[in-house]
């Protein structure tokens, strides 16, 4: 419960200060936003359907909250609550498997200060953080006998995104090493497998329809890579560096169970190939897929221990908070990266009396982190990609992040002839036209 209050009190102050970055916030809340109008899984961000790009279907549950509170900060509550959420359904599981409920919560509590926990919340919402919930619940249902529910909660972590197959059949696994649940778990890990090839390998090629998606730069390289430059990618340090502060933060203990330890490795691997910046670094979401195979070996570490596991609590406590302090990248960890977002002052209510004078379904290009509060509408897109038709929404105080291309947006700044709608001496709204 505090994790939840602490991590959304930080992204609604972040939301205030317009400092949420627009990639992924505004993509999702137009996809959210979409759903609720009857427009299913399409953006302005991406032809096609979203669902061919990632397939998470359970972005529903965002879109039905949204009926009630139609908002985008509504996203970053659910960010918020999804993290809290991984402490109990981490205990639930934890429990489940190592029979001693003081060292499940030991694991489980401080489990919001891992740096690579604190790191994925930065990035706001993603489903992801739903679906490892969901899979941990899956697995302490089969481990306490309820087979139905344990089915039910499978299905909805793979409705998160592809790669929850993954936790499935991590959860799968650690099902069948259990002999009376052995069964179960071999179906489940089955199951999983089958999901994720012929959802990544069939279906969501057929939803492309032959569209580009982002996704497909992140591996292309290797086509065409050296053995050296493969072993390159795959020898990162920092990347490598990040896994372990996972590790440590489970006070080494996976590393006493190797077999169980290597379940991390595909997701690692797969991270450090990545030609996307972030995702070799294992910064943002991108540690997330590493979580349920290091808590599951943590869990069969702790199994063989007996009477002696009992005096790894301490040690399962301080290691998140210590690691956490230190190298976590959200106040008040010292390794915070862009301290600015949380410090600077509310702006959201002089931004919202200025794009008061945009037309409900006007197409608008804006700046980043302005395109969070604009995208419930039909048409938003980064103020570099704008058309002669878009409106324009621009702020002069905006903190970009680094892949804004600066003299895209220069370039758009310098068009002439478009009319002044709103300017308050921050934030400029422009009618469409102009040269």
């Amino acid at each position: 419960m505090a994790a939840g209050f602490w991590y959304g009190w930080l992204l609604l102050r972040r939301d205030a200060a317009l400092t949420t970055f627009g990639y992924d916030q505004a993509f999702f809340q137009q996809l959210v936003w979409n759903l609720d109008h009857g427009r299913w899984f399409v953006s302005s961000f991406d032809a096609g359907s979203f669902l061919g790009l990632h397939f998470e279907p359970l972005l529903v549950l965002p879109a039905a909250l949204e009926l009630v509170w139609p908002d985008p900060r509504m996203l970053s509550l659910l960010a918020a609550a999804s993290v809290a959420g991984m402490v109990a359904t981490a205990f639930v599981y934890l429990r489940a498997l190592t029979g001693r409920p003081a060292l499940a919560a030991a694991l489980a509590l401080p489990l919001p200060l891992w740096p690579a926990v604190q790191e994925s919340t930065r990035a706001n919402f993603h489903p992801e953080t739903i679906g490892i919930c969901a899979a941990l619940l899956a697995g302490g249902a089969g481990l306490g006998g309820r087979t139905a529910l344990c089915w039910c909660l499978a299905v909805v972590a793979l409705g998160a995104k592809e790669d929850q197959a993954w936790n499935v059949l991590v959860v799968g696994l650690a099902l069948a090493a259990v002999p009376t649940h052995r069964v179960l778990g071999r179906r489940l890990a089955v199951f999983a497998i089958a999901w994720g090839v012929i959802v990544t390998g069939v279906l969501m090629p057929l939803l492309r329809h032959g569209h580009y998606v982002d996704t497909d730069t992140y591996y292309r390289w290797l086509a065409s890579a050296s053995p050296a430059a493969v072993l390159h990618a795959l020898a990162l340090p920092a990347g490598w560096l990040a896994a372990l502060t996972m590790v440590a933060c489970a006070a080494g203990l996976p590393m006493l169970r190797p077999a169980w330890l290597a379940l991390a490795l595909p997701p690692l691997l797969a991270d450090l190939l990545s030609a996307h910046g972030p995702q070799p670094l294992l910064h943002l979401q991108y540690a997330l897929p590493l979580l349920v195979p290091l808590l599951t070996a943590t869990a069969m570490a702790l199994r063989s221990f007996g009477e002696a596991r009992l005096r790894l609590g301490p040690a399962l406590l301080l290691a998140p908070v210590v690691l956490g302090l230190v190298l976590g990248s959200l106040p008040p960890a010292s390794g915070n990266p862009d301290r600015m977002a949380f410090q600077r002052p509310p702006a959201l209510a002089r931004l919202e009396a200025c794009v008061a004078v945009l037309p409900p379904d006007a197409p608008v290009a804006a700046d980043d982190p302005v395109m969070v509060r604009l995208a419930s509408r039909p048409s938003v897109h980064e103020l570099t990609s704008a058309g002669p038709d878009d409106y324009l929404v621009i702020d002069r105080e905006a903190v970009l992040p680094a892949y804004v291309k600066t003299a895209a947006r220069n370039a758009v700044l310098a068009q002439t002839g478009r009319p002044v709608l709103c300017d308050d001496g921050r934030f400029l709204v422009l009618g469409a036209g102009g040269a």
